[in-house]
């Protein structure tokens, strides 16, 4: 199978090893991006309303934090199916989507704030 079924390589084959293995961000890389956040939106900008896609997702787990953190009009997205489907395991709220980062099916503007935490060592294509 083709990387762009599967991702990179056969990486997703351990989506349940990734999630249970890949430790959490500590708080504060949340904080540094709330403030940065605030002081770009404004300090009245409720975190929950703000639209923010997560790219490069894998099993969600950075995205789980972030909607801890407050942001909870939030977006996954992947290119690995299998990663997406473990970040669907979660129970959360939060919608995932399967899509290339050079390909997103979101129409412009849709979101105030973009993150990726794991995401950009496999953008290189």
């Amino acid at each position: 199978m083709d990387s762009t079924i599967r991702g990179r390589g056969d990486y997703g084959l351990f989506a349940w090893e990734y999630n249970l293995g890949r430790p959490l961000f500590p708080r504060s890389v949340f904080d540094l991006l709330i403030n940065a956040v605030r002081k770009e939106m404004g300090p009245q900008q409720p975190l929950g309303a703000i639209n923010l896609l997560d790219v490069g997702c894998g099993t969600g787990g950075p995205t789980r934090q972030l909607y801890e953190s407050g942001f909870l009009r939030i977006a996954g997205i992947d290119h690995d199916p299998q990663m997406v489907e473990r970040a669907n395991m979660q129970g959360r709220s939060i919608p995932y989507f399967i899509a290339p980062v050079q390909n997103l099916p979101f129409s412009d503007h849709s979101f105030h704030v973009v993150t990726t935490f794991g995401g950009l060592y496999w953008f290189s294509q």
